[in-house]
């Protein structure tokens, strides 16, 4: 595929669910689409996803086409965790190497990929206060498990790194207090897409065996917010948001030597 060639404006629907499946050889569900379409073409959306429901998948392919699109800009990944920025970056890597795309790719190491075009693809994580990832901008600027990261450095360190850009923001998680991913889902200049594990039991992604089990093995509030999607009142929940996030931090792994004597 030409560096000069960029996906289509994506509607109708199908046109994209075609391109996709052409370059990436996936075969996405209707809903997926739906978030990928609305991610290119408006900005300011946010996922609300359930868990299991291929929420990483989607926005890994929406960071390649951006930055197949965005010649010589930044797409920027940000996580709370190394963790979650390091497993979104390698379905990026995964996604990209096994793709019609590969020759498009210049460079690529552990957290950062260089295309042809010059675009890069960059994975950070947040860290306790967001210093590490001060300075940075991008043109598209994508949130994993945005509703863990600390409303503090959402607003003061990254929606600044968007305003030189005039940039895009996705915000994408699972429900977690009434925080900016709960303000964000519910103002008028953010495209909201709710999917609740009713969506991907119907097209046949989750078995509804596998969601019965969890109703056993989950309180109420662990199940309505992991697995219909739903954001719950710090007055209904036993930890308050803002203490839990208090007590999020990273930290590095520490190697151990198993070495045998």
């Amino acid at each position: 595929m030409s560096s000069q060639e960029q996906p289509p404006n994506l509607n109708p629907r199908e046109i994209q669910k075609k391109f996709i499946k052409k370059i990436f050889n996936i075969e996405l569900y209707d809903y997926q689409i739906d978030f990928i379409c609305d991610c290119m073409n408006l900005e300011r959306i946010i996922g609300v996803f359930c868990r299991q429901s291929g929420k990483s998948m989607c926005i890994a392919i929406v960071a390649i086409l951006e930055a197949l699109r965005n010649s010589n800009e930044n797409i920027l990944l940000i996580a709370p965790t190394d963790l979650q920025a390091g497993t979104l970056f390698d379905k990026v890597s995964m996604y990209l190497r096994n793709s019609l795309l590969i020759g498009e790719i210049d460079t690529i190491t552990k957290r950062q990929v260089i295309l042809k075009n010059g675009a890069k693809i960059l994975a950070h994580t947040t860290g306790e206060k967001g210093d590490t990832i001060r300075g940075l901008t991008g043109k598209v600027i994508i949130m994993e498990e945005s509703a863990y990261i600390k409303d503090s450095i959402v607003y003061e360190v990254v929606t600044p790194m968007g305003a030189a850009k005039n940039a895009k923001f996705i915000k994408i998680s699972t429900p977690f207090g009434m925080n900016h991913f709960y303000d964000s889902a519910f103002k008028n200049n953010w495209k909201l897409h709710q999917i609740p594990y009713s969506i991907p039991v119907k097209e046949g992604l989750i078995k509804q065996s596998y969601i019965e089990e969890q109703k056993e093995t989950t309180t109420d509030i662990q199940f309505r917010t992991e697995y219909n999607a739903e954001f719950i009142a710090d007055e209904d929940a036993y930890f308050k948001t803002e203490l839990i996030q208090n007590c999020i931090f990273d930290y590095p792994l520490i190697e151990v030597n198993y070495a045998i004597a």
